[in-house]
């Protein structure tokens, strides 16, 4: 009996089963984790036929190496069935570059700075200094000229040999007017902060009593206003000296300004030369002024500096960008070693991409580098922030319907606003990092809630009362719509957070501890589970060569079933790549080939 027992006891010995991943895969845990090599607590047994969930601890290496199967003597295991999904650790990394300061870290600005709470252009500014050619139209019969009076002898002109100048010599009595010399319409739509009107003058006349001076600017509601007028006292200037006036009210966002000086009336007695005026100038009062075209570059970014020391790709990118369509604005990656360009993320226009496509093995850094040209009626585009990592923050200073958003039953509104009783939909956004939960912090006043949609709008969850959703998997696509529950809200910003979660790389099962895995995903074209993220090779990109005689082909693995999407992008960044064509095929039978535009930066 003893004996009998003793090998009853021997056959019935353990199989441990090792599973490893590089990177988390969490389960709501039936079964809690252990730690040590011994059990402190005997095994929870479950049922045969009964699931249970187990967890794989984070990364680095995480593992569970306390799960066992017990095997009566006699018995043998015939089916092991195991089911594998990703679970969500969230791991809010967003961040975004909203002020002047974040702006400024670390970066290089040439032809380019924060302009109050936007980062654009420089104001261009505008100078005259009446060499060559004369920009000002000159009002009255026989008033303004052009050159230099020769009744002041050398003093005529301030800088060079002209100027604009009311009558040669003094003005006469009983003149009516004002009569005026205006200069061209300048484009300041995109001008802020403060400005200031410079000029030199060399300006006689009586008192105001009898004889006047005026200098008007045209305001954003076009109408002229004074902003400087000769004082009660006469004045006779014996040479040239500068005047200043403060024009901040007048010039910020006017895309018609202009600047007036004018003359008369006049009373029956004492005359004097009247106005001359050279070096005209309209320029921000304290920055710089550019030529119309700038650049700015980003201090270093990278995965590394993010999350807790884990691998992980880089993020979602958003910009919050007014873009003039007459202006030139595009940007590219640059490494953030070399500051040489990252291939494919050059000529990049777009205000939204999901740079997880880059290889962050090989540019574990990058710079962003904006450029902007001011557009030939003086257009500029503006940035007033740039998120990363899941976080969107989008103002509706402009309709949003052009980037893909549905507003129904309202409209955009020119007060920054929609207005809706209906349903309005965004933009479909595409994250390969993954994300696990969304947070949202909108400004919408009346009967408005949302919804978001992770399955391309089959099914729609409302998000709770804080305006958050949390999911207990990873979602790699989201939409969001802001729904009416009864009457009419108006919906001033959309803020959202999508916020990262780790997605499984490299999962192996290893029975008996023996450092052999049974069963493993890890091999090169496998990617991250539940996205398939990597060529066949390995790599995240391949550079090959193609000519009209001669294809480059890319190979990846699909699985099986599952699949739900298919992206991919292309660039041929050493030169452009004329009239290609693409063919994709499964298994040597193609399903879809078709002609494409030239080719060069990222499609």
């Amino acid at each position: 009996m003893r004996g009998a027992h003793r090998s009853g006891v021997i056959a019935a010995g353990l199989v441990t089963l090792f599973l490893f991943s590089l990177i988390p895969v969490i389960h709501p845990p039936t079964v809690q984790p252990l730690s040590g090599d011994e059990p402190s607590t005997p095994f929870e047994a479950s049922t045969l036929g009964q699931a249970t969930a187990i967890t794989v601890g984070s990364w680095p290496d995480g593992a569970n190496q306390r799960v066992s199967i017990s095997v009566p003597d006699g018995h043998a295991i015939e089916t092991l069935e195991l089911g594998i999904e990703a679970s969500d650790l969230s791991d809010s990394v967003a961040s975004s570059w909203t002020e002047a300061g974040d702006f400024d870290q670390g970066s290089v600005y040439d032809g380019m700075d924060v302009n109050g709470s936007e980062l654009a252009l420089l104001p261009q500014g505008w100078t005259y200094d009446f060499e060559g050619v004369n920009p000002f139209t000159l009002g009255g019969t026989n008033v303004w000229y052009y050159g230099a009076d020769t009744s002041l002898g050398a003093g005529g002109a301030n800088s060079g040999t002209s100027a604009i100048y009311t009558y040669n010599g003094n003005y006469p009595t009983y003149m009516g007017g004002p009569y005026w010399a205006t200069s061209p319409v300048m484009n300041c739509g995109g001008c802020s902060g403060a400005w200031n009107l410079k000029f030199m003058k060399r300006l006689g006349v009586e008192s105001s009593s009898y004889d006047r001076a005026y200098v008007s600017v045209k305001s954003t509601t076009g109408n002229w206003v004074n902003v400087w007028s000769n004082p009660q006292s006469t004045i006779n200037d014996g040479s040239y000296t500068q005047q200043t006036v403060s024009i901040t009210n007048y010039v910020q966002n006017n895309p018609n300004f202009q600047v007036r000086f004018g003359l008369g009336s006049s009373d029956g007695s004492v005359q004097y030369t009247g106005w001359n005026i050279d070096d005209v100038e309209i320029l921000p009062a304290a920055s710089g002024i550019s030529t119309g075209e700038g650049n700015w570059t980003s201090s270093a970014f990278g995965p590394s500096d993010l999350g807790r020391g884990e691998e992980r790709s880089y993020g979602f990118m958003h910009m919050d960008a007014t873009i003039d369509p007459s202006s030139v604005f595009e940007w590219q990656l640059l490494d953030g070693q070399t500051m040489m360009p990252i291939p494919g993320f050059e000529h990049m226009t777009d205000t939204q991409v999901d740079l997880g496509i880059i290889d962050w093995r090989e540019y574990p850094s990058a710079r962003l580098q904006i450029h902007m040209l001011q557009g030939s009626g003086g257009g500029v585009s503006k940035i007033r922030s740039i998120s990363f990592d899941g976080q969107i923050s989008k103002t509706f200073d402009t309709d949003p319907s052009a980037n893909g958003w549905d507003i129904q039953s309202g409209a955009w509104q020119s007060s920054g606003v929609i207005s809706s009783s209906g349903d309005t939909t965004s933009e479909v956004y595409y994250l390969r990092s993954g994300f696990s939960a969304v947070k949202t912090a909108n400004l919408v006043t009346g009967p408005g809630f949302m919804e978001v949609t992770t399955d391309g709008g089959d099914t729609w969850a409302p998000l709770d009362s804080q305006g958050n959703l949390n999911f207990d998997e990873p979602k790699f696509m989201a939409q969001f719509r802001m729904r009416s529950s009864g009457g009419t809200y108006s919906w001033d910003a959309f803020e959202v957070e999508l916020v990262r979660t780790s997605v499984v790389h490299g999962l192996r099962f290893d029975i008996g501890l023996d450092g052999i895995s049974e069963w493993s995903l890890e091999r090169n074209g496998l990617g991250s589970l539940g996205l398939q993220d990597e060529l066949l090779n390995g790599d995240k990109w391949d550079l090959l060569a193609t000519s009209p005689s001669g294809t480059a082909n890319f190979d990846v693995a699909l699985p099986t079933d599952g699949v739900d999407a298919f992206q991919f992008a292309v660039a041929s960044p050493s030169a452009e790549l004329s009239n290609p064509f693409m063919a994709m095929s499964v298994n040597g039978q193609d399903i879809l080939n078709r002609g494409l535009s030239n080719l060069q930066d990222l499609q």
